[in-house]
């Protein structure tokens, strides 16, 4: 086995599972002010609540977008938050 591999495996090892609920804005531009919400479940693997949380965060942030939809409007996807995180207990 070669050092890439092992240094991956130890480092697998150390991780904790952590589930995340993430919360999303969609926004639909459609000249009304109204807004939907969509909350998601992530498996995060992290070695500290804390990296978890960040991890998370930056998970959320990368899925933000704006695009048009089939009506040409204009969506957006907000990301809000983490707004639960708990550690995965092993059995």
């Amino acid at each position: 086995m070669n050092l890439w591999l092992k240094t991956i495996i130890s480092k697998l090892k150390n991780m904790k599972q952590y589930i995340a609920k993430l919360m999303f804005n969609i926004h639909i531009e459609n000249g009304k002010n109204t807004s939907q919400f969509d909350e998601q479940i992530r498996l995060i693997l992290a070695q500290s609540f804390e990296t978890a949380f960040q991890k998370a965060r930056s998970i959320g942030k990368h899925e933000e977008t704006v695009f048009l939809n089939q009506g040409n409007k204009k969506v957006t996807w907000e990301f809000i938050d983490v707004v639960e995180l708990f550690p995965l207990q092993n059995y």
